[in-house]
């Protein structure tokens, strides 16, 4: 789609994986050397799952469910997925 993308705005899947790591990587580290525990973080669910691409061996490449939760600990520098797409909160 970026190389259709005439005025050039799109992002290419490289381009949004790289800028979602590392805003999440510097939020994570700041989150830590100010020793605060957890963190919210909110994003469009395509975003995610790029973000996600290579730090888990689960299928991210999958649309994740409204208000879907998912759960990423740093520890030691290091990303760890524990869950993806948890929607078990909403009432049906």
């Amino acid at each position: 789609m970026a190389e259709n993308d005439e005025p050039r705005q799109f992002e290419t899947y490289d381009t949004v994986r790289k800028r979602m790591q590392k805003e999440v990587t510097k939020i994570a580290e700041e989150t830590s050397e100010e020793g605060v525990g957890n963190v919210l973080i909110v994003s469009h669910g395509m975003a995610i799952t790029v973000l996600l691409s290579d730090w888990t061996e689960e299928d991210t490449d999958r649309p994740l469910s409204n208000a879907s939760i998912l759960k990423v600990i740093h520890k030691d520098g290091k990303f760890t997925v524990e869950s993806v797409g948890d929607t078990s909160f909403i009432e049906k």
